[in-house]
């Protein structure tokens, strides 16, 4: 005689569903997503406890799943545990699956919420025997249903240093059941981990429990709960504020501000605007880039001094920004006209400040403020160089030769090769021959040494229009840097 093995489904619930299955009970709970185990006091045999989460689909069903090995045919009585009497009294279901060759498995559905008695969790008996009463089977489950979900985010407090959120779970933390020989009340503990990360923190950057607090946003963020149970179950809640969105008095939710700057010198490209230190040479100009964010009104100062002054310390007259779109200030030169002495061989060190406000966010017209002001200054201005020797001044060249040496310069000029010359605001050069004759002159009050015809330096033209002949010439420069102080330097080149 062929063996058959009988399966029996007891289904409880508005739809069907056929998913994967836990554990190695004899009883199997089709939705269930995580497993326990009873701790009866007996501690011989122990019955499965299964999770079920209501979830984002609304669970409100679970199957029961029994299977047992017979070539009998056999009847399936369900019970549902009764918390009153403490008993499995409540039949909820009986059924005979009779035995056929060419049947494996008998599925029944049953689709009365009333099978439920108010409600899916609880204990679950199904008795299997057949007419013979040779065969006389008790398998029990335990369903835990958990409606685990996260409470609407809120602002609990927002300030300008500092943002407050309050959120909660809702699940049942603890589960009832009851040991099946002494009758005994049981419970299983489940808590939930509440842990906060936002994405314009570091990754590392985290906040727990139900009111975290935060540093102010001054831009969009989005703040992300996870609640993860004891099992690993866990669910995700995303809060977004931005500067769309505003309190019920309609004052922005968004308050805080962030003052920063960048900036370049007056020959480099905006791509290269940084927010650290700019080194510049006098008499560059500096262009200043404000990346705040969240601003409203922006001042901006400039200090003459190392010093912390005031407001009225400031190298150019700067009028207050009220356009929170304006992007890109530029200035002319700044540097010190006249340095201090103990500061002759060292950059000067302009300090800058900008102060920006946020919106306005209560009706006294608060606003939140912050301030940038690099503390060991910002615009760099390197003092006043010039070559002291003859060894450190080019003493060769070639008008007829190759392009790289065909001019005689001392510059330190974009695409030159630097000399050591910095921040002169006034140069001279006179070259003459090996008879005292004055072959070549030139002045500047840039501090550059650059003729009408854009070329830099000498080409070995003379006064005359005529190219100098190969042999030995000797030159004076003067020099005057933007600091006053002055330089003279002779020596010779030879032409080749």
């Amino acid at each position: 005689m062929t063996q058959n093995k009988h399966f029996a489904l007891l289904y409880i619930g508005l739809v069907f569903l056929i998913l994967p299955m836990f554990g190695l009970a004899q009883i199997q709970v089709v939705e269930a997503e995580k497993s326990d185990s009873t701790s009866y006091a007996t501690g011989i045999h122990q019955d499965s406890v299964y999770i079920v989460y209501k979830g984002d689909n609304n669970k409100s069903s679970i199957t029961l799943y029994a299977d047992f090995n017979s070539i009998d045919s056999l009847n399936f009585d369900w019970y549902k545990f009764n918390t009153t009497t403490r008993n499995f009294d409540n039949l909820i279901l009986e059924d005979t699956l009779v035995n056929f060759d060419t049947l494996s498995n008998c599925t029944i559905v049953f689709d009365d919420p009333s099978l439920f008695m108010d409600t899916i969790e609880g204990g679950y008996r199904v008795i299997i025997h057949n007419q013979q009463k040779n065969i006389d089977t008790t398998f029990t489950v335990w369903v835990w249903y958990q409606d685990f979900f996260i409470n609407p985010i809120d602002i609990d407090y927002s300030t300008c240093t500092e943002l407050r959120l309050d959120a909660d779970t809702i699940f049942q933390n603890v589960f009832s059941y009851y040991d099946t020989v002494t009758n005994e009340l049981l419970t299983i503990e489940n808590e939930a981990t509440l842990e906060w990360t936002w994405d314009t923190g570091k990754p590392t950057d985290k906040r727990f429990g139900t009111r975290p607090i935060f540093p102010a946003p001054f831009e969009e963020t989005t703040y992300t709960l996870t609640a993860i149970d004891y099992y690993g179950y866990q669910r995700e809640e995303p809060y977004t504020i931005n500067e769309d969105d505003t309190d019920d008095n309609g004052y922005p939710e968004l308050i805080a501000v962030d003052a920063n700057f960048l900036g370049i010198h007056g020959e480099e490209t905006v791509s290269a605007a940084s927010d650290s230190a700019v080194h510049v040479e006098a008499p560059h100009g500096v262009a200043f880039y404000n990346d705040s964010k969240n601003g409203e009104t922006y001042e901006w100062i400039f200090y003459k001094h190392v010093d912390w002054r005031t407001s009225n310390d400031s190298v150019l007259p700067i009028p207050d920004i009220t356009d929170k779109n304006a992007y890109d200030f530029r200035y002319d030169s700044i540097f010190y006209e006249r340095p201090r002495r103990d500061t002759l061989n060292s950059p000067e060190r302009h300090h800058v400040k900008l102060t920006a406000w946020g919106p306005v966010y209560t009706i006294d017209g608060d606003q939140c403020v912050d301030t940038m002001r690099p503390k060991d200054g910002f615009v760099i201005v390197t003092p006043t160089k010039f070559p002291k020797y003859i060894e450190n001044l080019p003493n060769v060249f070639s008008p007829k030769g190759s392009d790289y040496n065909r001019f005689y310069f001392v510059s330190s000029a974009v695409g030159q090769k630097s000399q050591d010359v910095k921040s002169l605001k006034y140069f001279s050069i006179k070259i003459y021959n090996r008879w005292g004759n004055k072959v070549y002159e030139f002045e500047d009050h840039d501090g550059g040494w650059v003729e009408q015809d854009g070329k830099r330096g000498w080409d070995g033209t003379t006064r005359v229009g005529t190219t100098a002949k190969p042999g030995v010439y000797f030159y004076t420069i003067l020099g005057e840097g933007w600091d006053s102080r002055e330089f003279e330097v002779g020596g010779f080149v030879h032409i080749f």
